[in-house]
């Protein structure tokens, strides 16, 4: 999840333009050896993309961000239901 809103802060607020601060953000210090962001093309296929580099969102890309976010809100709200029955 933290990848794939980087991806979107990158895209939106940087013009796609990976820079440090992005790796860093997602956990690649500098001592990571080939430090990229891999991000499904049109095709499907996972393409490498390095600081400095320009990122595109494509569809797979897209659809893959759904499915993330709609796994985490089901996983969210499993745990507040457990939580709402404890606390009733």
């Amino acid at each position: 999840m933290q990848k794939q809103s980087q991806i979107r802060h990158i895209s939106q607020h940087n013009r796609g333009i990976i820079r440090e601060e992005d790796l860093i953000a997602i956990g690649m210090s500098d001592k990571v050896p080939d430090r990229c962001f891999s991000i499904l093309d049109d095709k499907g296929q996972m393409q490498k993309y390095k600081k400095g580099e320009t990122i595109f969102l494509s569809k797979p890309e897209i659809q893959k961000l759904l499915e993330i976010i709609k796994k985490y809100s089901q996983a969210f709200q499993t745990q507040a239901e457990k939580a709402k029955s404890i606390t009733e």
